[in-house]
């Protein structure tokens, strides 16, 4: 049975291939079977912005998860007393974020 792009099946093929003996039809599957896999393959290929994706992954992943000059200065200020708290700042933040959801 052979179904073409507008869903309509072809009759006539249908009634000459079970006219043909199961011997060529299975020879004749075989062979193209074997000339389809042979010729196959699997292609991929990115857009653009999956280029640049996959580039700012590679980045990241590379980037440390903790800035340890920063943690640095911030101990540093923390000890010796410097460090101010604005918990008007803080609350700002909080609020800004809650806002988001």
């Amino acid at each position: 049975m052979v179904i073409d792009p507008s869903n309509s099946i072809h009759t006539s093929h249908m009634a000459a291939n079970k006219a043909k003996p199961a011997a060529q039809r299975e020879a004749k599957a075989e062979v193209s079977n074997d000339t389809s896999s042979e010729s196959a393959s699997d292609n991929v290929s990115l857009s653009i912005s999956g280029k640049t994706l996959a580039q700012v992954e590679a980045s990241l992943a590379e980037a440390p998860d903790i800035d340890e000059a920063k943690v640095a200065v911030i101990k540093a200020a923390i000890a010796n007393g410097s460090y101010k708290v604005d918990p008007d700042k803080i609350a700002a933040s909080i609020l800004a974020q809650e806002s988001l959801y």
